[in-house]
């Protein structure tokens, strides 16, 4: 902070990639009726080394120098339809594979025994799972077929409940580990109900326990990687319009949790990166 220079470090550093590849995919879909579409696709995957993975200046983190692409395939089977207007949904499965997929491992400096997060090549991970989207017009399901109300009533739910780990790794502390960031259960859900311009909305989100690298650490002092807890999130928001103005007010984070989703190897951290309290929005808007 007195101006005097402590290290001056000079690294010159040159890397070239050459690449030349085609990705294929199809696609198929059947209509059994004008309102169902049963649908199944395959394509490649490919996951290339980019400037953000191979340059950090950070010393809580380094790159493996041998850093490669990663290659893969996907695989989704689904439904789709509507009922009257009133129901629609999608219900899909999946399989997603990758290998040599790029991850983060937590290692320790020999020399200074300091603790420090590797990307690299990983292993093959596999990842499957099914999604389910349901919104209903609860009202519109009570009322006779083409009768007209103010009011109305809508319901929603999407949820993804999937498995990711590594597979077909030689490091006993690889394999069968879980993917990072990537949790079993997502879920999304809440209702909206209207009378004429006035709009009501409430959601709950839920995320269940992630890890933040390969080994699925637990916790280290310092925070850098670790399991991210399972959490939840309910938020509320209305909506008037009056003519050419709208209204709207909302709060994030009804119940105040206190969660994180992040955790930072350098600035603002290191460490947890804590989520937003309890926070109130409002806004005018004019359509000309």
């Amino acid at each position: 902070m007195a101006g005097t220079i402590l290290v001056d470090t000079n690294i010159q550093d040159a890397q070239h990639f050459d690449r030349s590849f085609i990705i294929g995919g199809i696609g198929t879909s059947y209509k059994p009726n004008a309102n169902t579409d049963i649908y199944a696709n395959i394509s490649q995957n490919y996951r290339a080394v980019n400037f953000n993975d191979m340059r950090v200046n950070n010393p809580n983190l380094q790159v493996d120098p041998n850093l490669s692409d990663e290659k893969g395939f996907s695989v989704d089977l689904g439904i789709r339809s509507s009922v009257q207007d009133k129901v629609v949904y999608d219900v899909s499965v999946f399989y997603i594979n990758y290998d040599n997929r790029i991850g983060s491992v937590l290692m320790v400096d020999e020399s200074t025994l300091r603790l420090y997060r590797l990307r690299t090549n990983i292993a093959r991970s596999r990842n499957y799972g099914a999604e389910v989207f349901v919104e209903a017009e609860l009202l519109r399901l009570l009322r006779q077929k083409n009768k007209k109300s103010d009011w109305g009533l809508s319901w929603f739910i999407n949820t993804t409940v999937q498995d990711a780990r590594y597979v077909d790794s030689e490091e006993s502390a690889f394999r069968d580990k879980k993917v990072e960031h990537v949790p079993n259960v997502i879920m999304r859900t809440g209702l909206t109900g209207k009378w004429k311009t006035f709009q009501l909305s409430y959601q709950l989100s839920y995320t269940s326990k992630q890890y933040t690298d390969a080994t699925n650490t637990e916790k280290v002092v310092t925070a850098v990687v670790g399991e991210v807890p399972a959490y939840y999130v309910m938020d509320l928001s209305a909506k008037y319009t009056w003519k050419k103005l709208s209204f709207g007010a909302g709060l994030n984070n009804l119940t105040d949790n206190v969660y994180f989703t992040r955790r930072a190897e350098g600035y603002p951290g290191p460490g947890i990166i804590p989520a937003d309290p309890l926070n109130f929005y409002a806004s005018i808007s004019l359509k000309l």
